[in-house]
């Protein structure tokens, strides 16, 4: 698994930037958009539309959002369907049910997911299709990203300065390894960093988010439908 990401970001940055004041072109990106590991996976920073959404969907093939930044609402504009605000109202929550995504929830500060909320963006992230973003795409993002690549990279392969430096790029309060914990993030930093490798998870990244086992299945009901319906 590569880091190649940060330069892919850097392109992207300067041709689709984009300002909360602003109602943005709906035809490209959120800012700092960039793949991920996995099948259709991608991170970056707020959505800023429903048509740029819809336009996620289509383009991009996503099929979850994951917003882990409640302020990263605070500026969406209500278009066609009523909401507003960060709370109750929220607009991102409607757009995704209105375009048949699944949303996840998992508002963060300056410390770590729950356990729970952990175990849902690993699992989206494993089927593929999914959109994580906080409000600039940088700091929340980074540490769930990070511990993403932990636990699907083989040890040897990226050390934890390596990752560091991989989130550092795209700005926020991310440091070098040995200054990070200095800095607002050293909850979300020691959390992304405790990740270990998950062969099985690792696997099913590789095969495409699927595995072997459900690959099998599938292949076991359709010998069954063949068998039961073929002509004598």
């Amino acid at each position: 698994m590569s880091l190649d990401a940060p330069r892919s970001f850097e392109r992207n940055l300067q041709k689709w930037r984009w300002t909360p004041s602003s109602q943005g072109d709906p035809t490209k990106p959120p800012d700092r958009f960039t793949a991920i590991p996995g099948r259709n996976n991608y991170r970056g920073g707020a959505i800023n539309s429903y048509e740029q959404l819809r336009m996620l969907k289509r383009k991009y093939k996503i099929r979850t959002v994951v917003n882990l930044a409640r302020d990263s609402m605070k500026h969406q504009p209500s278009g066609k369907i009523a909401c507003g605000g960060m709370r109750e109202n929220a607009c991102e929550p409607k757009w995704a049910a209105a375009l048949g995504l699944k949303y996840i929830a998992a508002y963060l500060g300056h410390s770590p997911p729950s356990a729970a909320n952990w175990a849902e963006i690993r699992e989206a992230l494993a089927q593929g299709g999914v959109y994580v973003h906080c409000s600039a795409g940088v700091d929340r993002t980074g540490a769930v990203v990070a511990r993403w690549r932990k636990e699907i990279t083989p040890p040897g392969e990226i050390t934890d300065t390596e990752l560091l430096e991989y989130t550092r790029h795209f700005g926020g309060y991310w440091r070098s390894h040995q200054d990070y914990r200095q800095t607002k993030n050293k909850d979300l930093g020691d959390w992304a960093l405790q990740g270990r490798y998950d062969p099985s998870l690792a696997a099913r990244v590789r095969g495409g988010g699927g595995g072997l086992l459900p690959g099998l299945a599938l292949l076991g009901i359709g010998l069954l439908v063949f068998f039961k319906y073929r002509k004598p």
